[in-house]
């Protein structure tokens, strides 16, 4: 059996409510050795099956509005368009599991809207507007090295979301 240590780093909860690595963990690698984020990026730390959320990091303290992921949630909760994403990771993740994906890889899936935890002011229902606000990130899913003779069900993916 592998050793699991190994395979583990702690992780602290600011009280801003934003989950962010230890400073210890910001080297693990668990993530990928990007020395470098743009201004508001955040990187995720994904498990492929569960979708939930291990970690996070970001690169400043000033993400858009209404940005609040949080440790353990599932990273498709906050997806506007919560199927076309499963599908996509799915789609991947079958290719790298049958080898016809070589990983590592990346793979860049474009601007993604996602759901704003900030309202906007009431709006009337005649106007047909709606209080639910949105942004938009450019993600990048990175597939790490995968080994057939591993269980993929502890498969970990690093999603990379970049402002612009």
């Amino acid at each position: 059996m592998p050793d699991l240590a190994a395979d583990t780093f702690p992780v602290s909860v600011p009280q801003t409510g934003f989950p962010a690595l230890s400073s210890s963990a910001s080297g693990s690698s668990a993530l990928s050795s990007k020395s470098a984020q743009s201004p508001g990026e955040m990187t995720i730390l994904m498990g492929n099956l569960t979708g939930e959320m291990l970690s996070l990091s970001c690169s400043n303290a000033q993400l858009p509005k209404g940005v609040n992921f949080q440790l353990g949630s599932v990273f498709d909760t906050y997806v506007c368009d919560r199927q076309a994403w499963r599908d996509e990771i799915d789609a991947n993740m079958a290719l790298v599991m049958c080898g016809e994906m070589n990983t590592p890889c990346e793979i860049s899936l474009g601007p993604v809207r996602f759901k704003s935890t900030e309202k906007r002011r009431r709006t009337s229902a005649s106007s047909g507007g709606s209080n639910q606000k949105y942004f938009m990130m450019n993600v990048i899913v990175h597939f790490p090295e995968f080994d057939i003779r591993i269980n993929h069900a502890t498969y970990m993916l690093e999603i990379r979301l970049i402002p612009g």
